[in-house]
């Protein structure tokens, strides 16, 4: 029957092997946990901080989207409503935002752009 380890355990275990206080072969004995399966958490442990320290470490895509959405809405709301008639416009935009500007109802992209777009051409 194969084990299965909570989060808080493996992180335990992962930081005790980076450590290196005691060796990878006397930490199985404490925790009754495989070698091999220790060094698999040390090494996605020590992979995991990298991103930590890029920033990158609580960042799911939806909060991503979330945090260009609100950079972009207030450029889109006033280029409709003060700059050009938008047959003369010619814009360069991330694609996810152009995907969220022309969303259809009940799609994964439809929000807050697609509505500001789409009341502004009915």
């Amino acid at each position: 029957m194969r084990k299965s380890f909570d989060t808080e355990f493996m992180a335990k275990v992962a930081l005790e092997a980076i450590k290196e206080e005691k060796t990878i072969a006397e930490i199985p004995s404490q925790y009754e946990v495989h070698r091999t399966q220790i060094t698999k958490w040390r090494k996605r442990s020590l992979e995991g901080m990298v991103g930590i320290f890029q920033g990158k470490e609580g960042k799911t895509g939806r909060e991503e989207e979330k945090v260009t959405d609100e950079l972009y809405i207030p450029v889109v709301i006033n280029l409709l409503e003060n700059v050009l008639p938008v047959s003369e416009m010619a814009l360069m935009l991330q694609q996810g935002i152009t995907e969220r500007m022309t969303a259809l109802p009940g799609t994964r992209e439809y929000g807050i752009l697609s509505v500001i777009i789409q009341t502004a051409f009915i």
